[in-house]
């Protein structure tokens, strides 16, 4: 039995790969998340290839993750929040998927494009600024500056 039941033709996704949220202090946060309930480092990279703006660490039995959003200024206002706090959808391969969106009304000119981790995604937001992406399981390319250090999520 598959993990995944595929998405019928007209759903765009059956999985939430990842969230994504606002990280003051990363050692306070790994004291809970990895030394308390057991995740384990999946990838971490920044902006400039030697930042550390995002760390992603996987959950304990699988290969999801959260993401802390590092170096985000304690007085960011409401829109650079919904940037940061953010969901990840898993998709097959990008392209579709936003044709899909498009198909079902999604107004926006914005295009995929590979990001720093080497996987192909897309990021529109929800009416309160939240930003929803839509991410395929694997990268196409390597990552900018650090490798990944677990296996990748699987469809």
């Amino acid at each position: 039995m598959s993990r995944l039941a595929r998405a019928p033709a007209e759903q765009i996704s059956t999985r939430m790969l990842h969230a994504g949220f606002i990280v003051k202090d990363r050692a306070a946060e790994d004291r809970f998340y990895r030394d308390l309930l057991g995740f384990r480092m999946y990838w971490h990279g920044g902006f400039k290839d030697a930042g550390d703006d995002w760390w992603e660490i996987q959950v304990p039995d699988g290969t999801d993750w959260i993401e802390y959003m590092l170096n985000i200024p304690s007085k960011a206002d409401h829109r650079e929040r919904g940037i940061q706090n953010h969901f990840s959808f898993a998709v097959e391969q990008i392209k579709p998927a936003v044709a899909l969106l498009r198909a079902h009304g999604l107004k926006t000119t914005a295009e995929p494009e590979i990001g720093r981790d080497g996987k192909w995604s897309l990021d529109i937001y929800d009416p309160d600024l939240t930003r929803v992406e839509f991410m395929e399981f694997k990268p196409a390319q390597p990552p900018c500056c650090n490798p990944y250090t677990a296996s990748h999520p699987v469809q």
